[in-house]
């Protein structure tokens, strides 16, 4: 999304929660699963920043609001305490898995296709092997090791 739309996630359900929240655990802004999962699933659409990918992102978050907005009137939000931690273990895994892939192919110097489903960039990380970038795969594995440290 434009980075507009970033500013504008990251202070408005923010403040809205600090006035009508109650939870301390609860996430109002954007965070890296959602992130994650809503870019995967509306490039089909269009390609990154294009219209019709912010139109539908725009439009997936109006339904999510809504639906949001029912599940808090109708005081359905516990319902949320049956979903088990192998579920939630699951999606975090999932987001994990997807982010390796996604990042594969720039850690390895290989140009990327961020519009191809992530067995596609599997495949495009093989045929395009043999244009690995020693000094890119130096500088991300670098990086992972920085980071872990």
């Amino acid at each position: 999304m434009p980075v507009e739309y970033g500013f504008y996630t990251s202070i408005i359900p923010v403040a809205i929660a600090a006035v009508a929240g109650s939870s301390w655990h609860a996430v109002a802004g954007p965070n890296t699963a959602i992130c994650v999962v809503i870019a995967s699933s509306m490039v089909v659409f269009g390609p990154l920043f294009s219209e019709t990918f912010v139109a539908h992102v725009l439009l997936l978050t109006l339904f999510v609001g809504g639906m949001q907005l029912f599940v808090g009137l109708a005081r359905l939000g516990s319902v949320l305490d049956f979903i088990s931690q192998t579920v939630i273990g699951a999606v975090i895994l999932a987001v994990a898995v997807y982010l390796i892939v996604s990042s594969l192919a720039g850690a390895l110097g290989l140009p990327g296709h961020p519009e191809a489903p992530l067995y596609h960039r599997l495949y495009f990380v093989w045929l395009e092997f043999d244009s690995f970038s020693p000094a890119s795969f130096a500088i991300a594995g670098t990086t992972i090791v920085a980071g872990l440290l």
